[in-house]
């Protein structure tokens, strides 16, 4: 990069003459009106000047490189403390090249070598995040100051380092309050079992149909509504994070340093939609195998759930062509500058109009397969040696139950004093020689092991408490931009397990892994020739080398 990028280029101009700023004058007061992102990366880099004396254009891309590599200990961290079997050779091998494939990700690996704030940025929020997966009141602290510092990067991180977070934390708190869950798995049953006994519906994302994402939601906002008080101080770190960003925006007059006539806040519904092809595109080689068996599945189920899973496919698309149709924004820098691939991708849209509408149940069906990919079959009882079962067949087949074997003891005849008897316990009462029926378990889902998989498969509202974040990140922008997604990516991506046994095509070893490492080299060689040795002159500029990059 530095061999053939001698001088900054594009919003390196603006990054680099702030920093230089502060390295040679020792001034922090003043700033370029066209910067908006906070000074996190430029005080960074002039912490590094105070031990090096470096602060050339090399230097300050170096620091983004080594923060890329530094991010191998939170992510690592992350997935194993996320981990399901670590015991294993092959589970700490997928944990690697898990945590080699996330730290290579294109985007990532791209900005790694130019000076933008986008690496840093990731990595504290991703060191914010490993730090909340642990308890103890260090971690806690950690977490906080990670947090704080990953505003200093990016305001759209107070997404990610304190309502993400929040939102997980208050699933996890109202499951802990009571850990059975409701009998009655209907709309009445879920928010009576909801309010009533503080069950909370929240089932794995490879159980959960479209319905039970809304029931899981009204499920932990009741149950968190019955007692919020005891939310207080598990939510205390995110509260302060959020009262400290408020009293920023406040003082600033706004969320934007500089530039904000540029950067208005806005609501962008299609932001949503274009995340889907952007997270298909660049891992299909995960998502497209999970999402084939999930499709067959699909196919398998009874008539009347085909039926209400066609008319819940429609409906979302309804909602894209509204979205499309009313709420589309182009920002003037998207068609004012050929060197970014987005540039591309709407000129083929504005040149074809009907594209965006046909574009619609595309986004869905991406949708659907990325959301999937986070979910995965069961083994039956006995181990990852085990048959797998389908999910249609999980739901819908007959299932054998097994009866949990209570032995009873013959006493002689005697007078029985009545006892108060424990709620929700159901013991063999022995009147004589006569033996009540011993209680009949239902083995749930929670029950069945896990095991050939290297981590627990999320809840459903991981599922929604993601998709809330990244809707806030995403739709109060205009400015379609692939960097803003990289966060969402690599969230979502901690998330998808690998599989140790059993696995698509191989009996040892998870090789979409292997598939995803290629496909990421490819489009890092791509895209890297594309930028280093393809560049181009506008008239306006001669001499200048115009490069394209994302």
């Amino acid at each position: 990069m530095d061999y053939f990028v001698r001088r900054p280029y594009l919003d390196e101009v603006f990054h680099v003459g702030q920093a230089r700023y502060y390295c040679l004058t020792h001034n922090f007061s003043w700033w370029d009106p066209k910067i908006t992102t906070p000074p996190g990366l430029y005080l960074l880099s002039y912490a590094k000047y105070l031990i090096t004396g470096r602060c050339s254009i090399d230097a300050l891309r170096e620091l983004n490189a080594s923060i890329l590599n530094l991010s191998l200990a939170p992510i690592g961290l992350a997935l194993y403390l996320l981990s399901n079997r670590v015991s294993t050779l092959r589970a700490f091998l997928q944990i690697f090249h898990t945590n080699a494939n996330i730290t290579n990700f294109p985007l990532l690996f791209f900005f790694s070598g130019l000076y933008y704030t986008d690496v840093a940025s990731t990595f504290f929020v991703i060191l914010a995040y490993t730090a909340s997966l642990p308890s103890g009141h260090s971690f806690r602290v950690l977490e906080l100051v990670a947090g704080a510092a990953a505003l200093w990067f990016r305001q759209t991180n107070i997404f990610w380092v304190a309502v993400f977070p929040a939102g997980l934390r208050v699933a996890k708190e109202v499951r802990e309050w009571n850990e059975a869950s409701p009998a009655d798995t209907s709309f009445a049953g879920v928010i009576q079992a909801a309010w009533t006994e503080a069950a909370v519906y929240d089932p794995a994302v490879g159980d959960a149909e479209f319905e039970d994402y809304i029931k899981a939601a009204l499920s932990i906002a009741l149950v968190a509504a019955r007692q919020p008080h005891r939310l207080l101080l598990p939510l205390f770190p995110y509260l302060t994070l959020l009262a400290g960003f408020a009293s920023f925006v406040a003082w600033n007059g706004g969320v934007v340093l500089g530039d904000k006539s540029n950067h208005v806040a806005t609501i962008h519904l299609p932001q949503m939609l274009y995340l889907w092809p952007f997270m298909l595109f660049f891992s299909f080689p995960l998502i497209i195998p999970p999402f084939a068996s999930r499709l067959i599945d699909a196919f398998r189920l009874p008539a009347p759930r085909r039926l209400a899973n066609t008319g819940i496919f429609l409906a979302c698309t309804g909602l894209a062509l509204a979205a499309v149709h009313w709420n589309t924004i182009v920002h003037p820098f998207t068609l004012a500058d050929n060197r970014h691939y987005v540039f591309y991708v709407f000129k083929i849209l504005r040149t074809y109009p009907l594209l965006k509408y046909l574009a619609a149940p595309v986004y869905v069906v991406c949708a659907w397969a990325t959301i999937s990919a986070l979910g995965h079959s069961r083994a039956v009882a006995g181990g990852g040696g085990g048959k797998a079962v389908s999910r249609a067949q999980r739901i819908w087949e007959p299932k054998v139950i097994e009866a949990e074997v209570i032995e009873a003891k013959v006493i002689e005849p005697e007078i029985i004093e009545p006892k108060v008897m424990e709620p929700k316990v159901i013991k063999p009462r022995v009147i004589g020689k006569e033996v009540a029926k011993a209680k009949t378990v239902i083995r749930t889902s929670k029950d069945e092991p896990e095991l050939e998989y290297s981590q627990q498969q999320p809840n459903a509202s991981f599922v929604l408490v993601w998709l809330a974040a990244t809707a806030l990140s995403l739709v109060s922008t205009a400015l379609v931009e692939p960097r803003y997604c990289i966060v969402p990516w690599v969230m979502w991506r901690l998330r998808v397990a690998s599989k140790v046994e059993g696995t698509w095509g191989y009996k040892w070893y998870d090789f979409r892994l292997v598939a995803e490492t290629v496909w990421f080299y490819v489009i890092q060689d791509v895209t890297g020739k594309a930028f280093l040795h393809h560049g181009y002159e506008w008239a306006s500029e001669p001499g200048a080398v115009q490069r394209f990059m994302w």
